[in-house]
This record gives structure tokens, sequence and C-alpha cells, in this order.
């Protein structure tokens, strides 16, 4: 039979829950035993106590030592939910546009910004409540707030903003900083506009405006004009696919060996050619009737190379509609191994495992 420290356990697996919750669902007669067990999982690391805004002490899994979970947010620096579920008319009227988050009560944290007008702030409660077959991640986490007997804090980053413009701009602002401090939100996309002016390095920032040109280089380079449109929210393996392949090329590109990606005359990746093999059945695009097929490289991150991104290639001499730029790869080079038919289909592949 099961220690009640294993059915204590077993009860919060799906959410926090306090002594007296504990004890009703458990059928426990006397919630000091509730109390107690939950202080010794406490202090063997098998759980985490802390207070609610509602003043009462909710027990929460954690899967190591308490000091290495965050600490909560200190219970007077959270916001106590309003007991309305709606603003007023003549305050819907007055605040104009806002930028809201939701917090969890039982930790503190923030897990969702949102913009709105009107009462838009307290819809999601609704919806967790009324739209059942909805699985979104915001309002799951909302459904398990309302089983430990919560309601989801609600509060205002920014109200009376003039515009739904502006108020996009402040929502995104604030999505990118939150995720750049580390906090897990249930939003499904990111900010308006985010990934073109949203969060950069300020090298990245500074290249989309004006880069500075491409310093002097004496290794070999072949840099591809990728089609995919580049912002700074693309990832390295969005970029990688984008420019490894698939290209009509001649022997001169397997001569280098740093391959660039290059998106409106500015390098925006780069890697360490490994091979060069023909298109194959699984890649991108591929096309059984394409003679003769056309070709990629597999390669690796070249951080050695790093020096040559964010640089513009405008001033170098490149071909009208041509989709690569050569640079240092001189004709007493020998060029690289095509891998072609069951070569290439085996490396391939190995790719994909």
């Amino acid at each position: 039979m099961a220690t009640l420290a294993e059915r204590i356990l077993g009860a919060l697996r799906y959410a926090p829950l306090d002594d007296d919750v504990l004890a009703k669902r458990l059928g426990v007669g006397h919630r000091q035993a509730v109390n107690q067990a939950a202080r010794r999982l406490e202090a063997q690391g098998r759980l985490r106590r802390f207070v609610a805004p509602n003043g009462k002490i909710l027990n929460a899994l954690t899967d190591g030592p308490v000091r290495q979970i965050p600490e909560p947010i200190p219970p007077q620096l959270v916001a106590v939910p309003a007991t309305a579920e709606s603003f007023s008319s003549f305050v819907q009227e007055q605040i104009g546009w806002y930028v809201y988050v939701l917090r969890d009560p039982r930790d503190g944290r923030v897990f969702y910004v949102g913009k709105g007008t009107g009462n838009r702030v307290f819809q999601h409660a609704q919806d967790a409540a009324t739209l059942h077959d909805s699985a979104k991640p915001k309002l799951g986490r909302i459904r398990a707030i309302h089983a430990a007997g919560l309601q989801v804090v609600t509060e205002l980053v920014r109200h009376h903003i003039p515009t739904e413009k502006t108020a996009y701009l402040v929502e995104a602002s604030v999505i990118d900083a939150m995720r750049a401090a580390g906090l897990e939100l249930a939003n499904e996309v990111k900010g308006h506009h985010s990934a073109v002016y949203g969060w950069a390095s300020t090298a990245v920032a500074a290249s989309v405006y004006e880069a500075p040109p491409l310093p002097e280089v004496h290794e070999a380079l072949v840099m591809f004009k990728i089609p995919k449109l580049w912002t700074p929210a693309i990832t390295e393996a969005e970029l990688y696919e984008a420019t490894r392949g698939w290209w009509v090329l001649g022997p001169k590109a397997r001569r280098a060996k740093y391959a660039l990606a290059v998106n409106k005359g500015v390098t925006r990746g780069v890697w360490r050619i490994e091979y060069w093999r023909e298109r194959v059945a699984g890649d991108r695009d591929y096309d059984p009737a394409e003679v003769p097929p056309r070709v990629g490289f597999s390669g690796a991150a070249a951080p050695e190379m790093n020096h040559l991104l964010n640089r513009s290639i405008k001033h170098l001499p490149q071909g009208a509609g041509a989709v690569a730029v050569y640079l240092n790869c001189a004709d007493d080079i020998q060029p690289a191994e095509l891998l072609t038919g069951a070569a290439a289909a085996s490396v391939a592949g190995s790719e994909r495992t």
C-alpha cells in the first residue's frame, strides 16, 4: 500500500495543491498529517512549498533540491487577482489599447503576453472554462491554475496606448524582452514584425541598415545568394538548409574552402565545406526527372570565419543573375570530389540520422 508521502506526490502530478485540498483528495482526516508529510518531502527536496497570493501555502513537485529551483516572486510583489472579471463601461472607454500579461499565482511567473482593448485581458480565463476542446498551451496552464483553486493574475504593462499599431510594437518588445530574460511564454507566435525588427545583436541590427564591406580575405570562398528571406530571428538550421543547396554549379564552387549565405548583399552565415554531393531522394524539392541533379555541400560551423559575417559584398564583382559569388577560387586549385549516385545517397542517409 502506498505511503502518505507517495500519495501526496501522486496528487501533485498535475497541479500544486494546498494542505487542505490534499487532505480532502486523499481522504486524510487530519490536515496536520498532510502538513507534516509535506514538510518532510520539502526537506528531502522532493517538493517545494510557497505562499500563493491568497495567503495559502501550496505544495508543488520539483525534480531536484529546492535550492536549485528559482525562487518565486515574493507574495507581496504579486498582484492579487481582481474579483471582477471585466472592466466597467467607463474604464473600457478610457483605457484605450493596452498590453497585458497573465501571471501564474502558483509561482508568480508571467506565462503570456497579449494586447487588446475592452475586456480582452479577461477573455483567456473564460475561454479556458468554455473551450474544452482547445489544446492551446495558455489555456492548459489556466485550467491547472483553476484546478488549484486559484485565479490567473491579470496585469497591464502599458495602457492608454493611442493606436493598435503602437500596441503591437509594445507587445512585441515585451515578448522579446521576457524571452531574452529566460521566461518560457505560452505565446504561440512571436510579436508583430519581431522577426525583422525584434531582438538582435547590435552588429546584426546595424548591418540591416548599413553593413561594412567584407574585409580582405585569402581563403577560397563561395557565397550563395539565398532565396529565403533572412531575418535576425532565423535559426542556424534554417539558414544552413537554405544555403547548402540545391544549386546548378560548375566545378569552380568545389574549389572553395568555405561557403557563405548572402541575403540582400550582406553575409549572414558561414560554414566550412566538408564535401559536395548531388541532390537525392529525401532532399528538399527532389525531382527524379532532374538531369543532371542539382548539387549542394555538407558543412560544419566555422567560428574562425565569424569576422566575415554581417558584411556587405556589393563591392565585389558578380555576374547579373548569378546565384553565387566566388572569391579566391583560382583555377590552380583542384576541385573537391562530387559524390554522385549511390555514394551521394549513402552520405545523405547519414546526414539525416
